[in-house]
Protein backbone atom coordinates (compact mmCIF):
# COMPACT_ATOMS: atom_id res chain seq x y z
CA UNK A 1 0.00 0.00 0.00
CA UNK A 2 2.82 2.33 0.87
CA UNK A 3 4.53 1.60 -2.46
CA UNK A 4 1.33 2.40 -4.34
CA UNK A 5 1.09 5.77 -2.61
CA UNK A 6 4.73 6.54 -3.45
CA UNK A 7 4.17 5.59 -7.10
CA UNK A 8 1.04 7.74 -7.23
CA UNK A 9 2.89 10.74 -5.81
CA UNK A 10 5.83 10.08 -8.14
CA UNK A 11 3.45 9.73 -11.11
CA UNK A 12 1.70 12.95 -10.17
CA UNK A 13 5.01 14.85 -9.94
CA UNK A 14 6.23 13.48 -13.27
CA UNK A 15 2.90 14.28 -14.98
CA UNK A 16 2.77 17.76 -13.52
CA UNK A 17 6.41 18.47 -14.46
CA UNK A 18 5.87 17.17 -18.00
CA UNK A 19 2.76 19.27 -18.46
CA UNK A 20 4.57 22.31 -17.12
CA UNK A 21 7.52 21.84 -19.47
CA UNK A 22 5.30 21.24 -22.49
CA UNK A 23 3.28 24.39 -21.73
CA UNK A 24 6.45 26.34 -21.10
CA UNK A 25 7.41 25.66 -24.71
CA UNK A 26 3.93 25.85 -26.26
CA UNK A 27 2.30 28.87 -24.57
CA UNK A 28 4.67 31.61 -25.83
CA UNK A 29 3.89 30.65 -29.45
CA UNK A 30 0.15 30.71 -28.73
CA UNK A 31 0.39 34.10 -26.99
CA UNK A 32 2.49 35.50 -29.84
CA UNK A 33 -0.08 34.38 -32.42
CA UNK A 34 -2.90 35.99 -30.41
CA UNK A 35 -0.86 39.16 -30.09
CA UNK A 36 -0.30 39.35 -33.85
CA UNK A 37 -4.02 38.93 -34.52
CA UNK A 38 -4.80 41.80 -32.14
CA UNK A 39 -2.12 44.01 -33.70
CA UNK A 40 -3.53 43.42 -37.19
CA UNK A 41 -7.06 44.18 -35.97
CA UNK A 42 -6.00 47.38 -34.19
CA UNK A 43 -3.94 48.49 -37.19
CA UNK A 44 -6.98 48.15 -39.42
CA UNK A 45 -8.99 50.24 -36.98
CA UNK A 46 -6.30 52.92 -36.62
CA UNK A 47 -5.45 53.04 -40.33
CA UNK A 48 -8.52 52.06 -42.29
CA UNK A 49 -8.00 51.23 -45.91
CA UNK A 50 -8.62 54.15 -48.20
CA UNK A 51 -9.60 54.20 -51.82
CA UNK A 52 -7.14 54.64 -54.67
CA UNK A 53 -8.64 58.05 -55.28
CA UNK A 54 -8.00 59.14 -51.68
CA UNK A 55 -4.43 57.84 -51.91
CA UNK A 56 -3.94 59.85 -55.08
CA UNK A 57 -5.28 62.97 -53.35
CA UNK A 58 -2.93 62.42 -50.42
CA UNK A 59 -0.01 62.12 -52.83
CA UNK A 60 -1.03 65.34 -54.60
CA UNK A 61 -1.24 67.23 -51.31
CA UNK A 62 2.02 65.72 -50.02
CA UNK A 63 3.88 66.65 -53.21
CA UNK A 64 2.45 70.16 -53.14
CA UNK A 65 3.39 70.98 -49.53
CA UNK A 66 6.57 68.93 -49.06
CA UNK A 67 8.81 71.99 -49.38
CA UNK A 68 6.94 74.03 -46.77
CA UNK A 69 8.25 74.64 -43.28
CA UNK A 70 6.19 74.01 -40.17
CA UNK A 71 4.92 77.61 -39.81
CA UNK A 72 3.81 77.62 -43.44
CA UNK A 73 1.96 74.34 -42.90
CA UNK A 74 0.30 75.96 -39.89
CA UNK A 75 -1.03 78.59 -42.30
CA UNK A 76 -2.60 75.78 -44.34
CA UNK A 77 -4.08 74.24 -41.18
CA UNK A 78 -5.58 77.64 -40.33
CA UNK A 79 -7.07 77.93 -43.83
CA UNK A 80 -8.57 74.48 -43.48
CA UNK A 81 -9.94 75.11 -39.98
CA UNK A 82 -11.49 78.45 -40.99
CA UNK A 83 -12.91 77.13 -44.24
CA UNK A 84 -11.08 79.77 -46.22
CA UNK A 85 -9.19 82.96 -45.59
CA UNK A 86 -7.52 85.72 -47.56
CA UNK A 87 -3.84 86.65 -47.24
CA UNK A 88 -4.86 90.11 -46.06
CA UNK A 89 -6.97 88.73 -43.22
CA UNK A 90 -4.11 86.48 -42.16
CA UNK A 91 -1.66 89.40 -42.10
CA UNK A 92 -4.08 91.50 -40.06
CA UNK A 93 -4.56 88.72 -37.52
CA UNK A 94 -0.88 89.00 -36.57
CA UNK A 95 -0.75 85.26 -36.03
CA UNK A 96 1.52 84.52 -38.97
CA UNK A 97 4.57 86.13 -40.48
CA UNK A 98 4.06 87.76 -43.90
CA UNK A 99 6.75 85.54 -45.47
CA UNK A 100 5.09 82.38 -44.16
CA UNK A 101 1.74 83.52 -45.53
CA UNK A 102 3.24 84.38 -48.92
CA UNK A 103 5.14 81.11 -49.25
CA UNK A 104 2.18 78.98 -48.16
CA UNK A 105 -0.22 80.75 -50.52
CA UNK A 106 2.18 80.76 -53.47
CA UNK A 107 2.86 77.04 -53.02
CA UNK A 108 -0.76 75.93 -53.08
CA UNK A 109 -2.61 78.73 -54.89
CA UNK A 110 -2.48 76.98 -58.27
CA UNK A 111 -2.98 73.50 -56.85
CA UNK A 112 -5.98 71.42 -57.78
CA UNK A 113 -6.59 70.89 -54.05
CA UNK A 114 -7.32 74.57 -53.39
CA UNK A 115 -9.63 77.13 -54.96
CA UNK A 116 -10.21 80.85 -54.72
CA UNK A 117 -13.59 82.08 -53.57
CA UNK A 118 -13.54 85.86 -53.98
CA UNK A 119 -10.38 86.82 -52.03
CA UNK A 120 -10.33 83.72 -49.84
CA UNK A 121 -8.27 80.64 -50.51
CA UNK A 122 -10.25 77.52 -49.61
CA UNK A 123 -9.61 73.80 -49.60
CA UNK A 124 -11.75 71.94 -52.11
CA UNK A 125 -14.15 69.62 -50.28
CA UNK A 126 -12.79 66.49 -51.96
CA UNK A 127 -9.27 67.31 -50.72
CA UNK A 128 -10.12 68.18 -47.09
CA UNK A 129 -9.58 64.69 -45.73
CA UNK A 130 -6.34 64.29 -47.68
CA UNK A 131 -4.95 67.61 -46.40
CA UNK A 132 -6.09 66.81 -42.88
CA UNK A 133 -4.34 63.42 -43.04
CA UNK A 134 -1.07 64.92 -44.36
CA UNK A 135 -1.06 67.74 -41.80
CA UNK A 136 -1.82 65.33 -38.95
CA UNK A 137 1.05 63.16 -40.16
CA UNK A 138 3.26 66.21 -39.71
CA UNK A 139 1.91 66.78 -36.21
CA UNK A 140 -0.45 69.65 -37.04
Amino acid sequence: MEEAAVFMVFGFIVTWTGTFLINLIRIPAILHAEQEVKIVRLTKIAYPEVSEEENRRREIVTDKIKGLKRRQKEVLRHIMDCGGVSPTKLKLSGRFDADDIYLAFSCVAQSEAFSWCEDDLTVKPEFKSALDFVLKSDGL
